[in-house]
């Protein structure tokens, strides 16, 4: 079951394409070095039961690089943000261990 917290600015579905457009500066950063937080940007949450998975999503950006997959996993009580230009190799972006979120 897939739910929002906080809708976005704009949502369209069509059978090949999500686009989700949110409010400038919305984010999700939380306990940085220089004590910055901002819990404002809209989220999808789904519930799930399952200890491992991944979900991976494409996105298109108005910059040089116009195209970028994200692929979100859990392992257990273990989540890792990873992205990459060509849907083979990744680079973490975040992890967060132990606990539900």
């Amino acid at each position: 079951m897939w739910f929002w917290i906080r809708e976005p600015k704009a949502l369209s579905v069509s059978e090949d394409k999500i686009e989700i457009i949110t409010n400038p500066h919305t984010d999700l950063w939380q306990r940085t070095y220089y004590h910055f937080r901002n819990d404002n940007a809209p989220v999808l949450q789904m519930k799930t039961s399952e200890k491992f998975f991944s979900f991976v999503v494409k996105t298109e950006i108005d910059a040089s690089i116009t195209s970028m997959w994200y692929r979100f996993s859990r392992r257990e009580d273990d989540y890792c943000i990873e992205c990459s230009e060509d849907d083979i190799k990744y680079k973490q972006m975040r992890i967060y261990y132990g606990g539900s979120l």
